[in-house]
Parts: structure tokens; C-alpha cells; sequence
């Protein structure tokens, strides 16, 4: 796809001027922005999508009366928003409405542009911020009710009811599971089995005998 393929004559021959404020021209460097983030070996079919979506995103930058209603620009949208959400979660309001806002689109195409793939955005920030605890459970030390409270969720019990739909345990069960497998690092009296796990070592189980 090339620019002719989405702008007609006159936009392509015209000296334009666009607004760097523009909700589109905001959107485009938010996109642009995002595409640094992915993996440096990307299919192609991504490549393509992507490169189709920033020449829908610069249409609708020199075209004041373009609308987001693509499916390319939406996806576009989406992964703007993903950004966003990321890069606030735990640290500002992170409410369809903030989002909205920040990236100059209303709620309801924010909301259409994630409901377009099955989606919400309420469940895109629960997924975030679920995954933000799950990572907390596996690194750190503190209370189950603290990392509720840190990922916005209303009381323990809500976070333990979505954590266990997400990863099929409860968060207490998923860190004791996770810490199992180490919890004889450190310890001299420990070694690796050849089977995969852990025994005592000889050392440890061998008794000092009496000198005849």
C-alpha cells in the first residue's frame, strides 16, 4: 500500500499544514512511538499491518474530516492505548475516559476500536494489572492484600477471584508454587538430582563414623 492508495489527488498535490495537537497527529506519534517497542524479528504479515496502519493514521492527519473508523486505523488506536496503559498503570487514572482523553478520541470510539476484536478496555486494563501482581507474587515479598491495593483492585477477595480466573490458582497457591522449586537455593545441604529435582546431599546424609 502506498499513500495513493489512501489519499486521493489533491491531498497528495496540496501544501498542507497540520496541527502537531491534532488527535490524529497525536495518535500517529503515539503508534510511531509503539512500534519501537516490538521485537526486532517481526512476520511479515505484522510488517504489513503495521506500515498499513501508520498510512491510514497520516491520511487522517491531512484529511481534517477523516474519521476512525477503520479497521487499521482502530487497530492503530489500540495499541496506542495498550501504551498508554502500561506506561500509567498503578500511577494515574487509567479510566476509558482518562485514556480517551489522552489520546483525543471520544469513549465511545476508544471502546469500539477494542470491542471490534472481541475485546474491552476494562478487560485490557484487568489483564495489565493482573499481570503487574502476578510479577509482584513472583519477585517480591509483600502481602497479598498490599499488591491488591497497588493494581487497583477493590479488596482482596475481587483480587483473588480474577487472579485465580486468569491463572488458574489463587495468588497465595501461585507463589507458594513458584517459590518451591528454589527454595533449597542457597542451602549447602542440597544438590541436584539427575531426574530434575532436588535430594539432600551426600554430605549431609553420610554420618561420621568412629575411628577404630
Amino acid at each position: 500500500m502506498a499513500l495513493e492508495e489512501v489519499l486521493e489527488s489533491p491531498w497528495l498535490e496540496a501544501d498542507l499544514v497540520v496541527d502537531v495537537n491534532a488527535p490524529a497527529i497525536r495518535l500517529l506519534r503515539s503508534y510511531v512511538a509503539s512500534l519501537a517497542g516490538l521485537p526486532h524479528e517481526v512476520p511479515a504479515p505484522t510488517i504489513t499491518a503495521a506500515r498499513n496502519a501508520a498510512l491510514e493514521l497520516v491520511a487522517a492527519a491531512v484529511r481534517p474530516e477523516a474519521t476512525f473508523t477503520s479497521a487499521i486505523t482502530g487497530e492503530a488506536l489500540r495499541l496506542a492505548v495498550e501504551r498508554w496503559i502500561a506506561r500509567n498503570l498503578g500511577h494515574r487514572d487509567v479510566s476509558a475516559a482518562a485514556a480517551a482523553a489522552a489520546q483525543c478520541v471520544s469513549v465511545r470510539t476508544l471502546q469500539r476500536s477494542f470491542a471490534a476484536t472481541g475485546n474491552s478496555y476494562s478487560a485490557v486494563v484487568r489483564s495489565q494489572r493482573l499481570a503487574r501482581a502476578r510479577r509482584d507474587l513472583i519477585e517480591g515479598s509483600c502481602s497479598i492484600q498490599a499488591i491488591a491495593s497497588r493494581w487497583g483492585f477493590a479488596d482482596t477477595s475481587h483480587f483473588c477471584r480474577e487472579f485465580k480466573r486468569l491463572y488458574g490458582a489463587t495468588p497465595t497457591c501461585y507463589r507458594d508454587s513458584v517459590a518451591l522449586p528454589f527454595a533449597h537455593v542457597g542451602d549447602p545441604d542440597f544438590r541436584d538430582n539427575p531426574d530434575g529435582g532436588t535430594q539432600p546431599s551426600r554430605t549431609a546424609s553420610r554420618t561420621s563414623r568412629p575411628h577404630d
